[in-house]
């Protein structure tokens, strides 16, 4: 129960860290070409938006999930 716990908040401060330096990247490379997308074609801009939010959720939690796995076997060994 209590590593269930630990785990958790883990890796939601795992998550966190993730999304501020991912926030960071997106502002300063990608808002530009997403803007034009968004003021010449919706719908290109509505498909790349989503396939990001998919490939970012995809991304965080592999990501997350092996350095925790990976956290976990080092404290077990």
């Amino acid at each position: 129960m209590r590593n269930t716990i630990l785990r958790i908040f883990l890796e939601l401060f795992m998550y966190g860290i993730f999304i501020a330096i991912y926030l960071i990247i997106v502002i300063k490379l990608i808002s530009k070409p997403f803007n034009r997308f968004f003021i010449e074609d919706l719908k290109i801009y509505a498909i790349l938006t989503l396939l990001f939010i998919i490939g970012q959720g995809f991304l965080f939690e592999y990501v997350t999930s092996a350095i925790v796995d990976r956290l976990e076997s080092n404290i077990l060994d």
